[in-house]
């Protein structure tokens, strides 16, 4: 078989098969193998913090850089992600990660949809250092939905499930319920503040059967 190490670069992966495939001539039907890099999380949020010093290897080897892994702080890797989900520049520059203000506006209208906040950097709480930070993406988080939408949740979603007690009187004072990464459903003994939910991604949302069976409910 044809083994691509598409773990250290991806470029000329297609070309690469389809040319092994086409010039095989043994007498056994062609099998390639792909070597990948894999990032085992409990959440998509930790697998790409994990992830990230592979991905800067990686941008580096396509450079022609060879450096070796680098370590990175909370911080680093907090800047990192910002850059790259809204940076000018960034690896996120050109594409389009956030709904815009008219189609908030325009799913809201629907009576359907309603939008809660998830501090406004997606920053998990425990990282918020100091009380000025605490405000910016607690506090004003939720001000930002207010003067934008008809009718905001007072509804807080823990980036990473992750909290602390310096940040939970903010949130107490802003929202009314906070929803945490436990699955399941809630029933009215469930504490306020320890919300549990179902995630559906685009994984499952655009098929019905793994829709119905994240829901655990007949298909």
């Amino acid at each position: 078989p044809y083994a691509f190490a598409h773990f250290i670069s991806d470029a000329e992966c297609a070309v690469a098969n389809r040319s092994y495939r086409s010039g095989h001539a043994g007498p056994n039907r062609p099998h390639s193998l792909l070597a990948v890099f894999a990032t085992c999380a409990e959440t998509e949020e930790q697998a790409r913090r994990l992830s990230m010093p592979v991905a800067i290897w990686r941008l580096l080897i396509r450079q022609g850089v060879n450096a070796p892994l680098v370590t990175l702080s909370d911080q680093q890797i907090d800047a990192l992600l910002d850059a790259a989900m809204v940076g000018p520049g960034g690896a996120g520059a050109g594409r389009q990660h956030l709904l815009s203000a008219a189609q908030v506006q325009d799913m809201e209208d629907t009576g359907l949809i309603g939008f809660g906040s998830h501090t406004r950097r997606h920053r998990r709480v425990t990282h918020l250092r100091d009380a000025g930070a605490r405000r910016e993406e607690l506090a004003e988080s939720c001000a930002d939905l207010q003067s934008r939408l008809k009718r905001p949740s007072a509804v807080f979603c823990y980036p990473n499930g992750d909290t602390d007690a310096a940040a939970e009187p903010l949130i107490r004072a802003h929202y009314r319920a906070a929803c945490t990464l436990q699955y399941g459903w809630n029933t009215a003994s469930t504490p306020p503040y320890a919300l549990r939910r179902i995630p559906l991604h685009e994984d499952v949302s655009a098929d019905r059967d793994a829709f119905y069976a994240r829901l655990n409910l007949p298909v």
